[in-house]
């Protein structure tokens, strides 16, 4: 859907919004401009006002801008709904305001050098949770989800205690919200109040078998669970197995088919299953 604003005065800044589709929205939502023509001057300032319709009540509602060859740029975001106190506005020469119906950008002191192509996105919560891009850490290569691998990439800088996501292509279906988390495994930086432990000794099976591995949890917040089970052989690192947590879980590619945890809060354990138990 598009919606062109051009302008024939001395000094005016053409303008010119195009709506897109985020892959956060779902069938029936809709995004449409309320004007097709503005007419700012420069130093002035100028409206861009969007419609939206959706059945969510978690909504982003995004704002960017596109030069012709270059790729879009983000301005801001700003939350709507239940989500209507979250805004990022890097730029105060922008501002947003947001309903449960509409968004509008505003942009200041306008020059020439506003001239562009505008999107306005709506991305609302279809899921449960966030998707899993990738994991980097210390003592293994880490691992990206399938849907991730081809265009996605990080690297650990320990110099700058650093991690930044490279987006190779950038498509227009890339524009989302990325969220960067650190998370200690069980040996390290765990509050005091956090502990995690396993019955002692060993565990015996016949080859072929099933096997159950216990691990007991106790910590002060039962919301936000992030469990994590590594496998460790004589001089070799910490290979990361999978991941259970309150929305959500992953396995590691070598560890998708035979092995199985399931996060039990009432109990507050998190057994690991592996199925045709290989000696080796």
């Amino acid at each position: 859907m598009k919606a062109n604003i051009s302008l024939k005065m001395e000094k005016s800044i053409s303008v010119m919004i195009i709506l897109i589709m985020t892959t956060g929205m779902v069938s029936g939502d809709s995004v449409t401009p309320d004007k097709e023509e503005y007419t700012p001057t420069e130093g002035s300032s100028v409206s861009l006002r969007c419609t939206y319709e959706t059945s969510s009540e978690y909504i982003y509602l995004y704002w960017f801008r596109h030069y012709s060859n270059q790729a879009p740029q983000f301005l801001l975001y700003k939350g709507a709904r239940s989500w209507s106190s979250e805004e990022h506005i890097p730029d105060k020469r922008y501002t947003s305001t947001t309903s449960s119906t509409s968004t509008e950008l505003v942009i200041t002191s306008l020059t020439l050098a506003d001239t562009a192509l505008y999107y306005c996105a709506l991305d609302t919560l279809t899921r449960d949770t966030p998707q899993y891009v990738l994991r980097r850490d210390r003592y293994s290569e880490g691992s990206n989800s399938d849907e991730f691998k081809k265009r996605f990439d990080a690297r650990l800088n320990f110099t700058y205690s650093s991690v930044p996501l490279t987006i190779q292509r950038l498509q227009l279906s890339d524009s989302a919200v990325y969220y960067c988390a650190l998370k200690p495994t069980v040996t390290t930086k765990c509050r005091g109040e956090d502990t995690v432990t396993q019955p002692p000794g060993d565990v015996i099976s016949i080859e072929g078998g099933q096997v159950t591995l216990d691990c007991q949890f106790e910590t002060s917040d039962t919301t936000n669970l992030n469990m994590f089970w590594y496998k460790y052989e004589a001089n070799d690192f910490p290979k990361f197995m999978l991941g259970r947590f309150s929305f959500g879980s992953i396995n590691a590619t070598e560890f998708e088919e035979r092995f199985d945890a399931h996060l039990k809060t009432d109990s507050k354990s998190v057994p690991l299953t592996i199925q045709r138990f290989d000696a080796v």
